[in-house]
């Protein structure tokens, strides 16, 4: 009897749930904008602000073709707001004269589940009044706070301000307009075509807030050969997912792992040509990223520097690592778990393929094929009088390579 109830008691719950889910979708509204009303005569609204300030939870603001010279929020307190362009890129925010409150950005986006999709948003941003002030550092085109934020198919360009700073996008780390912080935790940041910034295309911080499973896919990072950018930054806390993106052109790195206090990071499928070096994984306070199937190609120095761990070992698998000015692979790492560098492939890089630095302890590197770099195709600084294969501090097994130093490490 007694499970009986509990089973009806469960049933009902779940119906309550159903019901009011069903009613929220029957009640959500489709709020129009046109600028001038010429592309949508019935638009209710004249700025995407003004409508999503009418906006509820779930409603839709559908953005006509036009010019919208302001800066847009949508609010912890707005879950599920859908702010979109119709047709594709035919609205254009563009800055405003100033912005309001914190974060300085051309839109907000902290309301749970919420949604911007479809937008040019170009710059320059307005003029910064306190460059010396560290809180105003990341100028950027989307902030994101709150949870399960996505940021869509938008075209994010000329992001810079007078202050010669300005990111593309900027996950956490932020206040809303009364001074509350949030973080930003599962957002998703997919098919944008991101451009013209003069720090960071994408950058992960935290600042004491979560980031948890930040996904990065699909999008277009070009930077600038002229000005010191990073295609992504990882700054701080958290999990993140980078995958099949295309990341060119950045003075800098084109994915930087720094400072990083939750491990598991995972960066997959990438294609990282053009930048400063292709992915740097800086040391690392717990746990260990994974770095697997990327094409680094024609970078400026080293192709994959791994720079350290404590509490797990940094994974390098199946990448494609060709021509980049410095090493294919730079190993800086030592910790309590082995870094494993399996199945690559290291080729024609203009200094060594696969380079073990002095104090490089515990990697096991086993089956990667390293040809045609310049001085030698695997190389271990570690030892001598190591515990690993010649006398060095790590294992190789079954390496591929036509030179090497000291000998054995791996064979033609």
């Amino acid at each position: 009897m007694i499970g009986f109830m509990v089973r009806a008691g469960a049933v009902i719950v779940a119906m309550l749930v159903f019901g009011l889910l069903c009613t929220s979708a029957a009640s959500a509204r489709t709020l129009v904008v046109d600028d001038d009303r010429r592309q949508c005569p019935a638009a209710q609204y004249r700025t995407i602000q003004s409508a999503v300030d009418a906006a509820v939870a779930a409603d839709r603001v559908t953005v006509c073709a036009g010019g919208y010279r302001e800066q847009v929020w949508i609010e912890d307190d707005q879950p599920g707001v859908i702010v979109e362009s119709t047709p594709r890129r035919a609205a254009v925010i563009l800055a405003p004269a100033r912005f309001t409150g914190l974060p300085r950005a051309m839109v907000v986006a902290a309301g749970r589940g919420s949604i911007v999709r479809g937008f040019r948003i170009l710059g320059p941003l307005p003029p910064n009044p306190t460059c010396g002030d560290p809180i105003f550092t990341h100028d950027a085109g989307v902030q994101i706070g709150g949870d399960l934020v996505r940021i869509e198919d938008n075209e994010i360009n000329n992001i810079r301000d007078n202050c010669g700073r300005g990111d593309g996008i900027n996950a956490g780390d932020a206040q809303n307009e009364t001074g509350n912080d949030f973080g930003t935790s599962r957002a998703v940041i997919s098919a944008n075509l991101i451009t013209g910034y003069f720090q960071h295309g994408i950058i992960v911080e935290a600042s004491g807030y979560r980031e948890d499973a930040v996904r990065i896919v699909g999008n277009e990072i070009a930077g600038s050969q002229t000005r010191p950018t990073t295609g992504i930054l990882v700054a701080q806390a958290g999990i993140v997912d980078v995958e099949d993106n295309v990341i060119h052109s950045n003075r800098g790195p084109g994915i930087n792992v720094a400072g990083v206090f939750a491990g598991g990071d995972e960066i997959q499928r990438n294609r990282i040509r053009g930048n400063g070096s292709g992915i740097e994984i800086d040391a690392l306070r717990d746990g260990g990223a994974l770095i697997e199937g990327n094409d680094i190609s024609a970078n400026r120095s080293h192709g994959i520097i791994d720079g350290g761990h404590f509490g797990g070992g940094t994974r390098i698998l199946d990448n494609v690592v060709r021509d980049n000015v410095g090493h294919g692979m730079l190993l800086l790492g030592f910790g309590f778990q082995p870094g494993i560098v399996q199945r690559n492939q290291v080729l024609r890089n203009r200094i060594d393929g696969i380079h073990a630095d002095p104090n490089a302890t515990g990697y096991q590197l086993s089956n990667n094929t390293a040809l045609d770099n310049r001085f030698f195709d695997c190389r271990d600084l570690s030892g001598p009088g190591g515990p690993g294969t010649a006398g060095t501090n790590n294992t190789w097994i079954a390496n591929r390579g036509r030179t090497s130093s000291p000998a054995g490490l791996c064979v033609p």
